[in-house]
């Protein structure tokens, strides 16, 4: 019949990959995941911008400023999406080749997930000297772990355009920051904590391309005033202990839910190792470890200490009298 036919020519026509719909038109792919949690995301098809994320319904996308890589890849971005051999995965993937940047970023889906799986492979450091993906959510103004630290809104400066006082308070996006060995989760919330936007390191593999791996440490929130900005640092020149590292970060997983806060133990990425992204290494069969035996330590004695860098001074506990 010719009608079909004409119908996906002149409309929008929808790719169907088990219970997830990709809406394709000439200016966004929509991504319905078929989560009892309605998670529907729009990505823009000539930036790789997210330029809407609904949740339940409820529109948390800031419309003045997307959500993207950087402050954005620009126009002339390369945006594709393709599907798992199993049929439950859709894979976005967004190329960008130019003086600004040199990478491929991926933000994968799964059916009845409200997730996006992230992945991004660089073959050299942008040149705006930092590389980190970065939510801008409305309606969800509070945070997690860490509390007001970083909300900044209705605040005076008092050092550069950093640091602010906000009712007496000294606060500042930087408070937000902990080592990524110390923080799996983080997230923007609501003022009652029933929705929760978060940033999650299921593993190890999330943090070992950043400057410092695992010790390594950036902004992670900062309610500025319009919108609440949720950022996944990979590096930067803040507190960068050693030379910038290329290829494969993550996965890292950006979360939404009305149940708690996310256990980064609970999301899985082993089926990465199926999806042939560009610069990922599986864990199956691809990596070497280091593996061996400690000598010449008591049994009785203290545990060795893990140690690394780290920026924020520790205070040591107050005595109780």
């Amino acid at each position: 019949m010719l009608w079909p036919t004409l119908f996906s020519f002149f409309f929008a026509w929808a790719g169907v990959v088990s219970g997830i719909t990709v809406t394709t038109s000439s200016s966004s792919y929509v991504i319905d995941t078929a989560s009892s949690y309605n998670f529907v995301v729009t990505i823009s098809r000539s930036t790789c911008d997210i330029t809407s994320l609904k949740f339940y319904g409820k529109e948390y996308q800031y419309q003045s400023t997307k959500s993207h890589i950087a402050s954005g890849l620009g126009s002339g971005t390369s945006v594709s999406y393709s599907t798992s051999p199993s049929g439950d995965t859709v894979i976005v993937a967004c190329t960008q080749a130019s003086s600004s940047f040199d990478l491929t970023h991926y933000m994968v889906f799964r059916n009845g997930a409200a997730n996006i799986w992230m992945g991004t492979n660089i073959n050299k450091q942008p040149s705006v000297g930092e590389l980190r993906y970065i939510f801008r959510l409305t309606g969800l103004n509070s945070a997690y772990p860490n509390g007001d630290v970083s909300a900044t809104a209705g605040g005076t400066a008092i050092e550069g355009s950093d640091v602010f006082t906000v009712n007496g308070q000294t606060r500042s996006k930087f408070y937000s920051s902990e080592r990524f060995i110390d923080q799996k989760v983080y997230c923007a919330t609501d003022s009652g904590a029933s929705v929760h936007a978060c940033f999650v390191r299921p593993n190890h593999q999330a943090t070992e391309k950043s400057s410092g791996g695992p010790f390594f440490r950036d902004i992670s929130l900062n309610a500025g005033g319009d919108y609440h900005s949720l950022t996944y640092y990979m590096n930067s020149g803040h507190t960068n202990t050693e030379a910038y590292r290329t290829g494969f970060h993550g996965p890292y997983v950006f979360s939404m839910t009305r149940s708690g806060i996310p256990s980064a133990s609970s999301i899985d990425v082993s089926f990465f190792d199926s999806l042939n992204l560009k610069g990922y290494v599986p864990v199956s069969g691809k990596r070497g470890y280091v593996k061996g035996t400690a000598t010449a330590t008591s049994s009785s004695g203290p545990t060795p200490a893990r140690t690394g860098p780290s920026r924020r001074p520790r205070c040591p506990p107050v005595p109780t009298p």
